[in-house]
């Protein structure tokens, strides 16, 4: 969990990204407004989610595309019942993979897990 507006990090410099299929995060975050941003290496990839004096919970999918890391994001608003998603991609090459990073707007507390999927 964080403190306010805290960016959570992974470090994957220690990963064979050529060993791995996709990437996905579990994540939950909330605040009265903003965004929270998914980037790779440095780069951002685009929006994760956007609250609205609300909490998201959800999953996003970093996989790869054409050689370049793509995401999508399945969310869950909780306070406004709704459902809704992003996505994007980026020039980062999936095998160059070292930092993935969730961050923006949240309140304390907010969360997310990483998880890898082997070839």
């Amino acid at each position: 969990t964080t403190a306010a507006n805290a960016a959570m990090e992974f470090d994957l410099s220690q990963v064979d990204m050529t060993k791995i299929a996709a990437l996905f995060f579990t994540f939950c975050a909330g605040s009265s407004s903003g965004n929270m941003e998914i980037s790779v290496n440095g780069t951002s990839l685009g929006t994760a989610c956007s609250n609205s004096w609300s909490t998201t919970a959800g999953i996003l999918w970093l996989v790869p595309m054409s050689g370049d890391v793509s995401f999508v994001s399945t969310l869950v608003l909780n306070n406004s019942n709704g459902t809704a998603g992003y996505g994007g991609c980026g020039a980062v090459k999936w095998d160059a993979v070292n930092k993935v990073t969730l961050a923006g707007t949240s309140s304390a507390g907010a969360t997310a897990t990483l998880f890898a999927v082997k070839k």
